[in-house]
């Protein structure tokens, strides 16, 4: 055989087996990428899953947090209706203290007095409170008490 023909041979042989060994190749090749597709598949999946759950979790708590909300701002309603009515009666009940206490009192007189004091929380009686009558209130040389000297 000649050269040029032994040179072919082994050219088309190498060649040959290049081209196979290529083909090999090129089919891993796209078997690994159709396997890291697959994968990057199952990861976005994965991600989406994790955060379409977060959303739901956090749709949910707004719900509620917006039920709690509701439910405060009509307790907020009601309490504020009965705070106004509360403040109209007593503007009403110190219109009628200060008239009925007259213009001997330049400060509080009875009525006055027991208004304040159920207001403040006190009992409406006046049982503890000392007699405001003219001339009803002790002497000094009489009191007695731990800071009397």
């Amino acid at each position: 055989m000649n050269n040029y023909v032994k040179s072919g041979l082994v050219f088309a042989a190498g060649f040959g087996l290049a081209w196979l060994i290529a083909r090999a190749d090129i089919s891993d090749l796209k078997a690994d990428i159709a396997t890291l597709k697959q994968g990057h598949a199952e990861y976005k999946t994965a991600q989406a899953t994790a955060r379409s759950d977060a959303l739901e979790t956090l749709l949910a708590k707004q719900q509620r947090d917006q039920e709690r909300a509701d439910t405060l701002a009509a307790e907020l309603a009601v309490t504020q209706g009965q705070l106004l009515a509360v403040k109209q009666q007593l503007k009403a009940r110190i219109d009628h203290a200060v008239a009925n206490d007259g213009v001997t009192y330049t400060g509080l007189g009875p009525s006055g007095l027991q208004l304040y004091r159920e207001a403040l929380g006190y009992a409406s009686d006046n049982a503890d409170v000392p007699e405001t009558r003219s001339g009803s209130a002790p002497r000094s040389d009489t009191a007695t008490g731990p800071h009397v000297r």
